[in-house]
């Protein structure tokens, strides 16, 4: 049976197995407290016991003082739950509290879904977990030292892995040297996180999530956070796609709102033409608007929304624009504008 834990000051909760670690709950419950090594070693994950019977799992280098000792100082590394319990800890709650870091990831596997998109899946090493908030992005470093910034498109649930999803061109140099196995693809850098497109954990208001093409990769990040959180409030999805095949995850959006009663999934393509002059931008700001229009209008009043629009540049500043004159409230628009 599992224990509930509460931590402090921050009154989040989550339930911890039997056997899993304090530290290996918390994250796949999706809250960013403070860890570094995750084997013992740093003290980075230190936590005081409030209430609740706590039991060490294994060894640590980390040597507590007799006075912490007392205080009931623990590594959440390193302890298990054999009761509920009260921990008093460190969590980021802003994207200023994670520290920036650099490490080597393994390659696992590059998935193909379309012929323009790639899907990235990084493994970085135990002792060196990335840290970040859903939908930050990092850098990517390629075998030649080169780099490009991507949009991390997982929860930091699962602290060993990372998904990135990657529009795809063949002459693409950077992306050749990334994912060709003669050229040392065995491995990837990454220097991260960066960013503010972060969900607003604190809010109680329904959450309208906008994503165009891979823009969706963080919104599938911020989607997998709210849901480790169990958010109460309704959370729609529009994914507007400039092509027949550009919902590249249509089975894993569909699967999300079969299995979660607040979750509404609306796929949308539109007609989007390589522009060339002010008038097809006019027609693809109608196109845009209009299909918006239509699937918004069962959401009304937009003005109770926290709005998350993840677009490239042109196609974001349409929608903010819209919502804008929508009624959104402005204060609640959250933009990300995702690296081609």
């Amino acid at each position: 049976m599992a224990n509930k834990v509460t931590l402090l000051p921050s009154q989040h909760t989550f339930l911890i197995e039997k056997n899993e670690t304090l530290l290996e709950a918390a994250l796949r419950s999706g809250l960013s407290v403070d860890y570094g090594c995750s084997n013992g070693a740093c003290g980075k994950c230190q936590a005081k016991v409030i209430s609740g019977q706590i039991e060490k799992s294994g060894f640590q280098d980390y040597v507590f003082s007799e006075a912490e000792k007392l205080a009931g100082q623990i590594l959440l590394c390193r302890c298990i739950a054999l009761t509920d319990a009260v921990l008093e800890t460190r969590e980021a709650t802003d994207t200023n509290e994670i520290p920036l870091q650099r490490l080597k990831a393994k390659i696992k596997k590059v998935e193909s879904p379309t012929n323009d998109v790639k899907i990235l899946h990084t493994r970085t090493p135990r002792s060196q977990r990335l840290r970040y908030i859903a939908g930050q992005r990092v850098k990517l470093i390629n075998a030649k030292n080169d780099q490009r910034s991507y949009s991390v498109a997982s929860c930091p649930c699962d602290a060993l892995n990372q998904q990135f999803h990657i529009p795809y061109q063949p002459d693409d140099e950077f992306l050749s040297t990334l994912f060709d196995p003669d050229q040392g693809n065995l491995s990837v850098g990454i220097e991260g996180p960066t960013g503010a497109f972060i969900l607003q954990e604190a809010s109680t208001r329904p959450i309208l999530f906008i994503a165009y093409n891979t823009g969706f990769a963080p919104v599938k990040g911020l989607i997998e956070h709210a849901l480790s959180l169990e958010l109460s409030q309704d959370i729609h999805l529009i994914w507007i796609s400039d092509n027949e095949n550009g919902h590249y995850m249509h089975n894993y959006c569909r699967s999300i709102s079969d299995a979660v009663d607040n979750f509404f999934y609306h796929p949308l393509t539109i007609d989007a033409k390589k522009i060339t002059d002010d008038k097809q931008v006019d027609q693809l700001t109608s196109n845009i608007s209009t299909v918006l229009a239509d699937a918004t209008q069962p959401l009304s009043p937009l003005k109770q929304h926290d709005i998350y629009i993840s677009a490239e540049p042109d196609i974001s500043k349409i929608c903010e624009n819209f919502f804008t004159r929508a009624g959104a409230d402005i204060t609640h628009l959250f933009l990300e504008t995702p690296s081609s």
